[in-house]
């Protein structure tokens, strides 16, 4: 179900993706990243279909959730190069 944050979002028009991902004793925290780091792709791939802007994209999460979408991002800073923009 999506959080309250999400719903008084939505109110508003705006769209929200609220995906989950795994945890112990079903994954590591490896596991866990790799679900949110799919979840963010598919976000952008499926978010333009939605009425969204790709370009134009906000996460937010709470306690681990917000921690995993961190290393996420910086995991993907560090291997990010100038050829990688569209």
């Amino acid at each position: 179900p999506i959080s309250l944050t999400g719903r008084a979002l939505a109110a508003h028009g705006i769209l929200v993706f609220a995906p989950d991902y795994r945890n112990c004793p079903q994954c590591d925290v490896h596991g866990m990243a790799s679900d949110v780091d799919l979840s963010i792709g598919w976000c952008l791939e499926k978010c333009e279909e939605y009425g969204g802007d790709r370009d134009n994209v906000v996460l937010v999460g709470q306690s681990a959730g917000a921690h995993l979408c961190a290393l996420v991002l910086l995991r993907g800073a560090v291997h990010w190069r100038p050829t990688d923009l569209r």
